[in-house]
């Protein structure tokens, strides 16, 4: 999701960094054959077995025009 928002809208958001209080895992920039843009390294993943807490995924975009 995060990859295809990036393509998609490009010219008009930018993901940015953001910091959780919780432990996070970047997000993948390869899934099997899927590659995907470095920047979904931004994004935020958040497991279970990491904070005693469900699993989650995040990311934080910002326009730029």
């Amino acid at each position: 999701v995060v990859n295809f928002i990036l393509n998609e809208f490009e010219d008009q958001i930018e993901i940015i960094d953001f910091k959780l209080p919780v432990k996070t895992r970047p997000g993948l920039t390869k899934w099997g054959e899927k590659i995907f843009k470095e920047k979904v390294k931004l994004s935020k993943r958040v497991y279970p077995q990491d904070n005693n807490t469900e699993g989650f995924f995040l990311a934080k975009f910002r326009r730029i025009k």
